[in-house]
């Protein structure tokens, strides 16, 4: 079966991603450098991780179809808030920790997002200030594992354990309740020429990228062995 095929019948990323999971279990899925030494993280692991942050969202009140928000810095727990937040229905807005408040707070209502996952105590701290001009916004997760006691705030170690409980099944039903023409993520432009605009993107958006990018890949792989 060729690749966009397979894309196609899977819907979504992170329905691929769980594939993959089940495919490839103990193998390494990534290493990840902490000071000089570098831990390994299996798929099967990392799967764990995303299945509770999608059971944690559904958790905190999150209806399919409510926006979540991820401000902060490339880690491990920025992608498995992306693959959750994809995977469990909830279309994801990302956005940069380097803008000011004031598109912090444009993007953030104009989105009407009701968690955010945020980089550190900070972030936090921001938002927390921001707070009662963004009444959709009801949760605050920090990736870097700080945040306990804050106020609307969760440790992203509180988040999953929040989701940790739930059960293989319900997770099946919850990637077969996302659709292909879904929203999955709003991708808001730079503002150099005006307000920022939300540019909205479906699960097949997506995953058009990877099939129509498969061809140049696939040519520069050719190009470099000859």
């Amino acid at each position: 079966m060729n690749t966009a095929r397979q894309l196609s019948q899977n819907r979504h990323l992170a329905a691929i991603f769980f594939n993959r999971v089940a495919e490839l279990g103990e193998r390494s899925f990534i290493k990840v450098q902490r000071g000089e030494q570098f831990d390994e993280v299996s798929w099967r692991d990392f799967g764990v991780k995303v299945r509770a942050a999608v059971f944690a969202l559904y958790a905190l009140g999150l209806n399919k179809g409510d926006r979540v928000a991820i401000i902060g810095e490339n880690s491990l727990e920025w992608l498995c808030a992306d693959l959750a937040s994809l995977g469990g229905g909830f279309p994801n807005v990302i956005v940069s920790p380097g803008l000011s408040d004031r598109m912090l707070r444009m993007i953030l209502g104009h989105s009407s997002c009701r968690a955010a996952f945020v980089q550190n105590e900070t972030a936090v701290g921001r938002l927390l200030n921001l707070k009662m001009q963004l009444p959709a916004l009801e949760y605050l997760i920090v990736l870097d594992g700080s945040g306990a006691g804050l106020p609307c705030t969760l440790s992203f170690g509180e988040f999953l354990s929040r989701g940790a409980q739930d059960d293989e099944g319900r997770l099946g039903a919850i990637l077969e309740s996302v659709h292909s023409d879904d929203l999955a993520t709003i991708m808001y432009t730079s503002g150099s020429t005006g307000e920022p605009k939300g540019v909205m993107r479906t699960h097949n958006n997506l995953l058009a990228n990877i099939t129509n990018g498969r061809p140049i890949s696939s040519s520069r792989l050719l190009w470099k062995r000859q």
